[in-house]
């Protein structure tokens, strides 16, 4: 291999983090396996491994009963009856993952999503207690990735103005960016950088009014 074109990094480390390792791993060394990498991610977590583990497992079951429309040329659907075409049809929402992907968050990631997710890493803060501060601020930052997923899907909610509940506003919706942005910069304070350092309003502009009902 010579090289590769790698688009939309987008800096969900601790969210994606264990895709843009492989990603780098195996473009090294294509020789391993997705496996010996992924235990080599984990390994980083010391005795904490196999909950991260098991964290990583979670997610990528989800995923797959997602089954977001592939990109390639145009959306090529995955499993018509996965999570993300039934909700995106139920909502009225394009089946396309590149302009729909925001406006379906907040029905795909539920607080019942993902509370399995922040259990899982609870208990392999239980398993690191007496490792080192190293390990345990290194599952601090997966913790972190969910807590800023909560508030993106907050903000995407409230962007919506079909979404929002009584009496919620285009205030309301500034006053959440405005709480995301300050917790999101104190998380890269602590952590480094956790995910999504691009500022929320612009983020909004940018996106199809025609998804984001906020024009």
């Amino acid at each position: 291999m010579i090289g590769f074109d790698f688009d939309s990094l987008m800096g969900h480390w601790a969210n994606q983090g264990t895709l843009y390792y492989l990603i780098a791993r195996l473009s090294e060394r294509p020789d391993l396996s997705s496996e010996q990498v992924i235990a080599e991610y984990t390994g980083a977590f010391g005795p904490a491994a196999p909950v991260v583990r098991e964290y990583l497992d979670y997610w990528e079951q989800f995923t797959a009963r997602v089954a977001s429309p592939v990109t390639a040329g145009g959306d090529v659907s995955q499993d018509r009856n996965g999570l993300y075409e039934t909700l995106a049809r139920k909502h009225g929402i394009t089946v396309s993952a590149l302009s729909g992907s925001w406006r379906i968050m907040p029905f795909l990631y539920t607080d019942e999503v993902i509370a399995p997710g922040e259990a899982i890493l609870a208990r392999a803060q239980q398993v690191a207690a007496n490792d080192s501060e190293t390990v345990q601020n290194r599952i601090g930052f997966l913790q972190a990735g969910l807590q800023l997923l909560k508030g993106q899907r907050e903000i995407i909610r409230l962007a919506v103005k079909s979404t929002r509940r009584p009496g919620e506003t285009e205030k309301t919706l500034a006053e959440a960016c405005t709480r995301f942005e300050a917790e999101r910069d104190a998380l890269v304070k602590e952590f480094g950088p956790v995910g999504f350092t691009q500022t929320i309003p612009s983020r909004l502009q940018i996106m199809d009014p025609r998804e984001l009902d906020v024009r």
